[in-house]
């Protein structure tokens, strides 16, 4: 199987206005994945929530924790207020496939109702990561002493 183009992934500081809160923001080959999926109010559940939670999600991302969501797949981003999937949770499956590191399959869901809201471009959108660069990009972020302060 023929893989798309292998993209890079970052972590860069966000600010929500709203309620006035600090996080850490995906970006993908310079853009900001939430303006790519026009994902709204929902941000990623880092910088802003407890170290053991912050955790558990860059562990499912990772893929050394099983996803806490139906049908395994992987929260990217959470409500803002108190990432519950009860309010909605943008979310996609993350798979290894030999070198590559393969997010697909986007969409909404929550943890109460079955099925996922998806577009046609959240649905056929792959974003393909060399493996080592992948895990290296977490590393680089979870090991960072400020990573909660910023």
């Amino acid at each position: 199987m023929s893989h798309p183009k292998i993209s890079r992934i970052e972590f860069r500081p966000g600010f929500r206005e709203r309620t006035q809160c600090s996080y850490w923001d995906y970006y993908v080959d310079d853009h900001r994945l939430a303006d790519v999926f026009k994902i709204g109010d929902f941000i990623p559940p880092f910088g802003w929530l407890s170290p053991d939670v912050e955790d558990g999600f860059a562990n499912m991302l990772l893929r050394k924790r099983e996803s806490d969501l139906k049908p395994a797949r992987i929260p990217l981003f959470v409500c803002p207020e108190c990432a519950d999937y009860g309010c909605g949770v943008f979310t996609c499956e993350v798979t290894r496939n030999g070198e590559h590191i393969e997010w697909r399959n986007f969409a909404m869901q929550n943890n109460y109702e079955e099925g996922l809201w998806q577009d046609e471009a959240e649905r056929w959108t792959w974003l393909n990561f060399d493996a080592t660069e992948y895990y290296r990009a977490f590393e680089r972020f979870l090991s960072k002493a400020d990573r909660r302060r910023k």
